[in-house]
């Protein structure tokens, strides 16, 4: 319910009435960066509870009660997080490298259903008329 609240606070303008529907690229990475600083204090604190909780439990010999339960909060929270950002890109971060991306001619000549060498004639003819226009 949270994540579903906040996806609707960042994307439907309907909830933030007294604010712009759209975000400046800056103002999108910098809640995104916030999120993601968010998360990883959430993390760092789960990992020194457990990381207390196995010393305690080397210590003693005795398994602290709700160490199962933490386990799981733990990967619960880590799973939420790859799920949040899965699909919430970065404008800052650099991207990782794909195998499966096409190049852009190939991309769009897939597109438009011609051939390779008709999407690079494309693409020539619109950075020449772009050029033309700068001149």
């Amino acid at each position: 319910m949270t994540w579903r609240g906040l996806f609707n606070a960042l994307f439907r303008p309907s909830f933030r009435p007294n604010l712009a529907p759209w975000n400046s690229i800056k103002e999108y990475e910098v809640f995104r960066q916030q999120i993601r600083t968010l998360f990883f204090k959430v993390r760092e604190a789960m990992d020194r509870i457990q990381n207390t909780a196995e010393l305690l439990q080397t210590t003693t010999g005795r398994k602290p009660e709700g160490m199962d339960r933490l386990l799981t909060l733990v990967d619960d929270a880590r799973r939420l997080e790859e799920a949040v950002f899965r699909d919430w890109p970065s404008f800052a971060e650099p991207l990782a490298p794909a195998a499966d991306l096409l190049p852009v001619d190939e991309s769009l000549a897939e597109t438009l259903g011609i051939t390779v060498d008709e999407a690079r004639q494309m693409i020539d003819a619109r950075r020449h008329e772009l050029n033309t226009k700068r001149e």
